[in-house]
């Protein structure tokens, strides 16, 4: 029969559904009534057999009486293990009909993980898709089923649940499945991973440090490979800014961090990478293959020397060989998520004169320019600043999931561009395609939305630039590759900022609706404002994130100007400008004095530092520092100290 259907019209059925009309009439409480009544059926059922336990937990269940409806299930699991399967089939009609509250829910979930005589695989985890997708449902309410979900199945609903934006529940199951799996590596890289998403980077840190010993510990098992190999994982490849972080990598490389080792970059020739131009000119530094096979089996050969092809075998020497886009050695013998540990390389490459990472030959260049000239119109000795601003159209399904902090509008760019075309350059607006067009004037080029775009030229143009005005999006990494600055705009959040140190940025604001204030650089390094990069973080908080002004870009252009190309920076000085150009490196170094202290004093790194042209008009947000005397802007800008007079 069809539990349930109405097919069966016995005397028995019927004397069952109208007990169980009564027992919904009468008041919810714990009345002597009602649990005369809830008896009745009980003892009723009891005598009957598994259909008519069905037919009274569906009703049950139906009514949302559900403990009654769990009394019931739990005398049918005693008819046989075909019990099993009706009674769970009850329980997956009751979750789709979509009529529980979550304490109904968390009722059945502590229900269900005492039930040592229901071993339904599919059941609990239909109960765990359900209870992850219903809205205004504890999902830590989940962990009484876990441990009757095998880890395979864990991980699967994890990736979904990141796929859909879900990044608390994600960690919660995967932390689950590694309890019986400790020593995947994959799954401790991803676990790392999902508590950087959460925005805690420290607690992804600690994950790194045992994904580097796990890996450690593989290549010491196995004798007669060739340790020194080194594969650049696939993290590397996944976007333009990952393959770009290649710089900092191979800047760690030359400094020694990574000891004596062979690195070697693989990937498939049918699925190209984005940025590789990049890889390209990579190839004359470190090991490149471009290969059609499986992956695996090749990293193998050469790892092995040719030895016996064994799969799992290889799968674990490959893993245990690989070095990761997430973190990099820092310059104390630990290792570190790749923001702080980028920007101490950084800085010590710096320290040490290390030329960049790469370059293009004079004939490349004056090859490129002149195609340029004749493809878009930009004179070949004519120089300009590339722009590149976030538009949510590239990771369209990413940010869908995920809504960010990071884009911004191209249009408020407007100002900033007519200043450098006053300055007598050009602007040519990087990107891609699905960007908005930018208005077309004789020294702009919208080259992202041009018809003869290509990928080489998405890399040298960051190379030839002036400079680069950017957001916080990979693109904004390349420049460095070539020693070029960028200008880092509308940057969120303020406690990951970009680790080229030479770069400068202006962070976006953080907006305090009950106190009617901006917030500090120091109360956002003490919130989540200054550390989450997503939108659902701020919707129902007091706090609105606020995109900059044109005039707080233009700003800072001028500063890059004036700082990279002083002739340039000169044309654009404004009558009323009283800052000299000493006065103009003094309040440089304060913003800096003060900003690292912000920084370190609240547990952030210092990469690109902020723009003083921005700290000037927003005093406030560094405010007064307790072991520093306090120096208005009005100071800086009026009075040549004696500070001023040595610069």
């Amino acid at each position: 029969m069809t539990y349930g259907s109405g097919s069966d019209a016995s005397i028995e059925r019927i004397a069952a559904i109208e007990t169980v009309a009564r027992i919904n009439r009468v008041p919810p409480g714990e009345n002597e009534e009602l649990i005369r009544l809830r008896e009745l059926v009980r003892q009723y059922c009891l005598t009957e057999n598994l259909d008519q336990l069905v037919v009274g937990a569906r009703h049950f269940f139906a009514k949302n009486r559900i403990d009654d409806a769990l009394l019931l299930c739990a005398d049918g699991l005693t008819h046989g293990e075909d019990a099993q399967l009706h009674m769970a089939q009850v329980i997956v009609d009751y979750l789709n009909q979509k009529t529980f509250t979550p304490s109904d829910l968390s009722g059945l979930f502590r229900w269900l993980s005492h039930r040592n005589d229901i071993d339904q695989a599919d059941l609990f985890k239909h109960c765990l898709n359900v209870a992850l997708s219903s809205k205004n449902f504890d999902y830590r309410e989940v962990q009484p089923l876990l441990p009757r979900i095998q880890p395979d199945d864990l991980i699967k609903i994890a990736n979904d649940c990141l796929g859909f934006g879900s990044s608390d529940p994600a960690l919660l199951l995967y932390q689950h499945a590694a309890r019986s799996r400790p020593d995947d590596i994959l799954l401790r890289n991803q676990i790392a991973n999902t508590e950087f998403l959460c925005g805690r980077y420290n607690e992804a840190r600690k994950h790194w440090m045992l994904v580097a010993h796990q890996r450690e510990l593989v290549r010491r098992k196995y004798s007669g490979l060739d340790r020194r190999i080194r594969f650049l994982g696939d993290t590397w490849l996944m976007a333009i800014g990952h393959v770009a972080t290649l710089g900092t990598f191979i800047q760690a490389l030359r400094m020694g961090l990574y000891g004596d080792i062979r690195p070697v970059l693989v990937y498939q020739r049918r699925k190209p990478p984005a940025g590789l131009e990049i890889i390209r000119l990579l190839s004359q530094v470190i090991e490149v293959h471009e290969i059609d096979g499986d992956a695996i089996e090749y990293k193998w050969k050469m790892i092995s020397g040719g030895a016996h092809y064994d799969y799992e075998r290889a799968v674990e020497v490959v893993i245990g060989h690989t070095e990761d886009f997430w973190y990099a050695p820092d310059l104390e013998g630990s290792i570190s998520w790749y923001g702080p540990a980028g920007a101490a390389i950084d800085r010590a490459a710096r320290n040490q004169r290390l030329p960049p990472v790469l370059s293009y030959s004079e004939e490349d260049i004056l090859s490129r320019r002149i195609l340029m000239e004749r493809l878009y119109g930009l004179p070949r000795d004519a120089w300009f600043v590339g722009l590149h601003v976030r538009e949510p159209g590239f990771h369209g399904t990413w940010h869908n999931a995920m809504p960010g902090t990071r884009n911004a509008d191209i249009q408020s760019y407007e100002e900033a561009v007519a200043t450098i075309i006053k300055a007598g350059g050009h602007v040519v607006r990087l990107g891609d395609p699905s960007m908005k067009p930018f208005k077309p004037r004789p020294e702009v080029i919208d080259y992202a939305t041009a018809n003869l775009r290509r990928p080489d030229f998405d890399v040298f143009l960051c190379a030839a630039a002036r400079f680069v005005i950017g957001t916080n999006s990979g693109y904004s990494l390349v420049p460095s590759l070539f020693g070029v600055r960028c200008l880092l705009t509308n940057w969120s959040p303020i406690g990951t900022p970009n680790w080229i140190t030479h770069d400068k940025f202006v962070p976006k604001l953080v907006w305090d609706r009950e106190a009617q204030r901006h917030l500090t650089i120091e109360e956002m390094y003490r919130s989540f404002t200054g550390w989450s990069q997503f939108q659902r973080d701020f919707r129902d908080s007091r706090y609105e994130i606020r995109d900059n002004e044109p005039e707080e870009i233009t700003a800072a252009v001028i500063e890059m100007l004036q700082e990279i190309d002083p002739a340039a920076g000169e044309r654009l000085r404004l009558p009323g400008d009283r800052m000299t150009a000493a006065q103009q490196k003094l309040a440089a170094l304060e913003t800096a004095r003060r900003f690292t202290a912000v920084v370190e004093e609240n547990g952030g790194y210092v990469g690109s530092m902020l723009s003083t042209a921005f700290a000037l008009r927003h005093p406030e947000l560094l405010g007064r520092l307790r072991d520093a005397p306090e120096l208005a802007a009005s100071d800086l800008m009026t009075k040549r100290s004696k500070t001023a007079e040595a610069v």
